[in-house]
């Protein structure tokens, strides 16, 4: 997916800049003296929420900095003091912390940035939730944990965030349960079409907790973990289900439609079943793509969609796409 046209992960964007998130983390990588340390980071991050998708391995190099611990010591003169700055540093210094070695950080320059997390963290999900994976004391590290999960939130994004935190995929579900209802249901904040990598992560990990509670009030998120795998017709049980919980139509439709192509999850609809309803299905996707996304022409709107292996002039030929 061109996330420069539909971003895949935007509610995670604009608190935690995840560009300078991923670079950072490739920097420890490319330092580490450990010849298993990419092996290593690629099964950290396959487990993450929000996916790599820009080369990032030069960086840094238009800041002049050359290891981890020098980024750490001169963000604030380099990139900024912005909270999305710090949340990406103290993130990925966190989640790559069982690569760190002593050549990486000179003097105070790792213990100097936790101090400065440690004052601003308060309240602050992301940064709690980075101090919660560099705690060693094993005590202290889950009463991090356990307070993170009694916080009531308000966002969906921070409530999957604190979800993510969890080594046992049971017992952070059942901790968070009453949280993902309400704030997939009535309460949601997070727009799925602009955030189909969350959504993705969130099927791929959970599905199995989500199929398995089956009372009513979970309803909704049954029918969230169905969008991979069938053509959510507007006249169906799962659409009018979707938009009783505030999702609109044209959301569903255009969730429904990049759901096809979430390559992660192995059950998804297989993209050899859509010649029959070729037409159909990408001409919802087309139309919907383009009333929400930044598409000004037949070309973009190929590269918005590479994977549907549909080409400009075969949009033009089966006449499914308008007027651009």
């Amino acid at each position: 997916m061109n996330q420069e046209i539909m971003p895949a992960y935007a509610a995670y964007q604009k608190a935690i800049d995840l560009t300078l998130y991923h670079a950072f983390a490739e920097l420890v990588v490319q330092t580490s003296q450990d010849d298993k340390a990419r092996m290593h980071y690629r099964q950290i991050a396959a487990a993450q929420i929000w996916q790599q998708d820009v080369d990032v391995s030069v960086y840094f190099e238009q800041y002049s900095l050359r290891y981890p611990g020098e980024v750490l010591e001169r963000f604030e003169e380099k990139l900024g003091t912005d909270i999305r700055i710090v949340r990406a540093l103290a993130l990925a210094l966190a989640v790559t912390r069982t690569l760190h070695a002593d050549q990486m950080f000179v003097g105070s320059q790792r213990s100097g940035f936790l101090q400065k997390i440690r004052r601003i963290a308060d309240g602050d999900v992301y940064l709690s939730g980075a101090l919660y994976h560099l705690e060693e004391d094993t005590v202290r590290q889950r009463a991090l944990l356990d307070a993170l999960a009694k916080t009531e939130y308000t966002k969906t994004e921070e409530a999957l965030f604190v979800l993510s935190l969890f080594d046992d995929r049971e017992e952070g579900y059942q901790v968070m349960h009453a949280q993902l209802l309400r704030l997939f249901g009535p309460e949601r904040t997070m727009p799925l079409a602009f955030n189909c990598g969350v959504l993705e992560w969130f099927i791929r990990t959970y599905a199995e907790q989500v199929k398995a509670c089956r009372s009513r009030a979970d309803l909704v998120l049954r029918t969230l973990v169905k969008l991979p795998c069938m053509n959510m017709k507007q006249d169906s049980r799962e659409f009018a289900v979707l938009t009783a919980a505030g999702y609109g139509a044209d959301e569903i439709i255009l969730t429904n439609s990049l759901a096809m192509w979430m390559d992660r999850i192995s059950y998804r609809l297989s993209s050899n079943s859509l010649p029959r309803n070729l037409r159909r299905r990408a001409a919802r996707c087309c139309s919907t793509a383009r009333k929400h996304c930044r598409i000004r022409s037949m070309d973009m709107l190929a590269g918005y969609l590479p994977a549907t292996r549909i080409s400009p002039s075969n949009m033009r030929a089966i006449g499914i796409c308008g007027r651009l």
